[in-house]
């Protein structure tokens, strides 16, 4: 009990010291800082205004000249009353805009003399706020002269009036020098008051970084003072801490003392226990979802709650052709025997690119990728990739099947679907209050699975929707394959084939040339295209045979949309 006080008043005095020196380094370091806020609010709320407002002065003054000029020549060359009253109401809307902003610029400089102290400021700005009341009854004497020589062009007086112009001239000019000169000493009263605030920050810093120091070599003399007295439990935690961040779980301290390192080292064992119980989960349900979502719903509870996440996601449906009249012919332990080979060897491309496997559905296999697992740029290739690594290792599948099945003839074929889709997801914890999963919501998911269902219908592998094909890189084969309506959708989705790695540009622009041909109704140019490409093209020859029924019902509506009514 001794020892466990005398550390607790090690640790207090410690305590104690740096906060106390913390206070004070705090005050110093608020006083100097509300220095340093109030002159910073004086340059970002009246110094930069002030600047600002006699900028605008100076354009508006400007602005003045020109219209007037306008509206003289307009009048001299017969310009409808209609252009010259609108000339004459830019002319005094100027004039009014340029003498309110030199006022604005005044009131910030009388709030600046207000609020200043400093003799070498309050002399610069109230020589600058004569200056500019001088300026004001200039403006005045000039905008009476303005009105003096429009009076004059509207009574049809344009000598006078020209007399008045180069009169007006000269005065402008030197409401412009004026303007200039009021206009660059606000300037240097503005890089005054600026170069004055970072002088006021280097001090503040310097008085801060002083202060800092002082409690670092205070802060190593306590820490040295503890070295001495807990450095052998430390180490032995330290030791432990090591071995379980090399992945060692079989740390099991011994607790040695009754003070504060003994509870210290008691609660690790106890940690190093709730490691192994997570560890056990993890690899207990990384076999049923993906260790990447039971990670994060380990680290980050706040996953499983009910609020879903709206996000670009891309979403891909495999499934397996030929799998019922495999399964008929097959005992239960040899048909999960050849599923469960089945759906590893096309789970492993899925992983290999990153993609999260969502669920399994019998044969089917649901996957998705984008943020934050991979990076949204590059979701639609690594889908795409993966697509292709599946009928690779469909091959490999094919080959291992009868040895899976104990049959050397009558091997039934087997072939896949691939479904993929682009876009907005909700992701978020689904299900009831008893059983939930990590899963996707929303019309990319359906229609990822209406696009995998259609490939039979057209003898493709691989069906992309058009935002999946816009976001694929190059590398890859595609080619457009029908503007399809599925189940569910009012619009035609653009929707593409997936065929290789290689392309195929020939095949691809005789493709494209009957598809063409289709959409425009020339069913005599689109059958023979079609008809030259069906042999080895299963696509084709699906359109082939479209396109001669089509051809024989001569339909009147046709839009080149074609509607895929199943699901």
């Amino acid at each position: 009990m001794a020892m466990l006080r005398s550390i607790g008043s090690k640790i207090f005095s410690i305590a104690l010291v740096l906060i106390t020196l913390m206070l004070i380094t705090s005050m110093g370091t608020s006083w100097v800082a509300r220095e340093v806020d109030e002159e910073l609010e004086r340059v970002e709320q009246h110094y930069v205004p002030a600047y600002a407002d006699l900028s605008q002065a100076e354009v508006k003054s400007l602005e003045v000249a020109l219209a007037l000029r306008q509206f003289v020549y307009q009048a001299e060359h017969g310009g409808d009353p209609a252009t010259l009253k609108l000339l004459r109401e830019r002319v005094d809307e100027l004039e009014s805009a340029a003498t309110a902003e030199i006022i604005k610029a005044r009131g910030q400089l009388k709030f600046l003399l207000a609020e200043n102290d400093a003799y070498a400021k309050v002399e610069r700005l109230a020589r600058l706020d004569t200056r500019l009341e001088f300026l004001l009854e200039m403006l005045e004497k000039y905008e009476v002269s303005v009105r003096d020589m429009i009076l004059a062009v509207e009574a049809g007086d344009l000598a006078g009036s020209e007399n008045q112009m180069r009169l007006l001239d000269r005065r402008r000019a030197e409401i412009n020098r004026h303007l200039e000169r009021d206009h660059a000493d606000m300037y240097a009263s503005l890089k005054y008051a600026s170069d004055n605030l970072q002088i006021m920050q280097h001090r503040a810093s310097q008085a801060s970084m002083a202060l800092t120091v002082i409690a670092c070599i205070l802060g190593l003399l306590a820490a040295g003072y503890l070295t001495r007295n807990l450095v052998r439990p430390v180490r032995r935690l330290l030791e432990g801490a090591r071995q379980v961040e090399h992945g060692s779980l079989e740390v099991d301290l011994p607790v040695r003392s009754r003070d504060e390192i003994g509870e210290l080292t008691q609660s690790f064992n106890m940690m190093v226990g709730e490691l192994k119980k997570k560890e056990r989960i993890r690899d207990t349900f990384g076999r049923y979802m993906d260790p990447r979502i039971v990670d994060g719903l380990l680290m980050r509870p706040d996953l499983a709650h009910d609020e879903g996440e709206r996000r670009v996601m891309t979403v891909l449906f495999c499934d397996m052709q030929g799998f019922t009249g495999l399964s008929e012919r097959l005992t239960p332990t040899a048909l999960v025997t050849v599923i469960n080979r089945y759906l590893t060897l096309m789970s492993e491309p899925i992983r290999a690119n990153d993609g999260v496997i969502d669920k399994y559905i019998g044969d089917a296999v649901m996957a998705y990728w984008g943020p934050p697992f991979v990076p949204a740029e590059r979701q639609a290739e690594l889908a795409c990739r993966a697509a292709l690594d599946m009928l690779d290792q469909l091959e490999r599948f094919r080959a291992e099947l009868p040895d899976l099945l104990g049959l050397r003839r009558e091997v039934p074929p087997i072939s896949i679907r691939i479904g993929i889709a682009t876009g907005d997801v909700v992701v978020g914890s689904i299900g009831s209050e008893f059983s939930r999963s990590y899963s996707l919501l929303g019309d990319t998911v359906n229609l990822a699975a209406r696009l995998e269902s259609a490939n039979r219908y057209y003898g493709s592998t691989i069906m992309l929707a058009e935002a999946t094909r816009r976001m694929v890189g190059p590398g890859m084969s595609l080619r457009e394959l029908d503007r399809l309506r599925v189940a569910g959708k009012q619009e035609a989705e653009v929707v593409y084939e997936l065929y290789g790695r290689q392309p195929q540009p020939q095949r691809d622009a005789a493709f494209a040339d009957a598809l063409a041909a289709y959409r425009r109704g020339d069913w005599p140019k689109a059958r023979n295209a079609f008809a030259t490409l069906a042999d080895g093209d299963a696509v084709a020859a699906t359109f082939l045979h479209r396109v001669e029924k089509l051809q024989a019902d001569a339909p009147t509506d046709w839009t080149g949309d074609w509607t895929f009514t199943e699901k």
